[in-house]
């Protein structure tokens, strides 16, 4: 099985670094995925009324977290890899507490935090699976958000917000959205000010621009 028990994998240089599912994560998610298979059922996603787009930065950055309990998100991987001098973090949809014990385990504290080239937010960028201990380990200026904000209205603006009121924050925030659509660019209507006063960039690649081409092809000596 793939979980944080695996060796770290090394393929001509490119190090990966499995950091979520536990064992006990991915237990329960398979448990429940034949569960789920049984029963033919899908989960419903949030409304519009749901979401917390229209709620400024102010109303959201003294919010509570509160970590998500879904045993099938539990069972995701999430890896570190790493080539020469590129670290690039992966979290899928995994829970962040395991991230957390993963990312203590080699050696990364507040203090020594990990400092990747780019951090995928974990689970499209939910509220309950970005935690302040996960981002407090992490050091990183580039978050690329894989929600569109009309899905399950993810990325939560919580999340994002969470990411921008850190105390040990030093540089300019780079938010990476893989798609243009009305809701994402939208999020920040309702704050005046918001990227001059609190230092970031909301990134929206176009006609196929602006992306960040990660290429690695291993030469083989015989």
């Amino acid at each position: 099985p793939i979980d944080n028990n695996l060796s770290v994998q090394d393929f001509y240089g490119l190090k990966i670094t499995v950091l979520s599912p536990s064992l006990e994560k991915l237990a329960r998610s398979k448990c429940h995925w034949k569960d789920m298979e049984k029963q033919l059922k899908l989960k419903l996603g949030r409304t519009q009324d749901q979401a917390d787009h229209s709620k400024t930065i102010e109303e959201l950055k003294h919010n509570r977290f509160s970590e998500d309990g879904d045993p099938w998100n539990g069972g995701a991987i999430a890896f570190l890899l790493e080539f020469k001098d590129v670290r690039c973090l992966f979290l899928s949809d995994s829970h962040p507490s395991v991230v957390v014990t993963s990312l203590n385990n080699l050696g990364y504290t507040f203090q020594s935090p990990l400092n990747p080239g780019l951090v995928q937010l974990s689970h499209h960028g939910s509220k309950a699976n970005n935690s302040p201990d996960m981002l407090d380990v992490i050091k990183a200026s580039t978050f690329v958000v894989t929600g569109n904000g009309i899905t399950n209205r993810h990325p939560d603006k919580e999340t994002l917000v969470r990411i921008l009121a850190r105390n040990h924050r030093e540089n300019e925030i780079d938010f990476v959205f893989p798609s243009e659509t009305d809701a994402l660019k939208k999020l920040f209507a309702v704050d005046q000010n918001p990227f001059l006063r609190w230092g970031f960039r909301c990134v929206f690649p176009t006609n196929n621009t602006g992306f960040i081409k990660i290429q690695f092809l291993p030469i083989i000596q015989n």
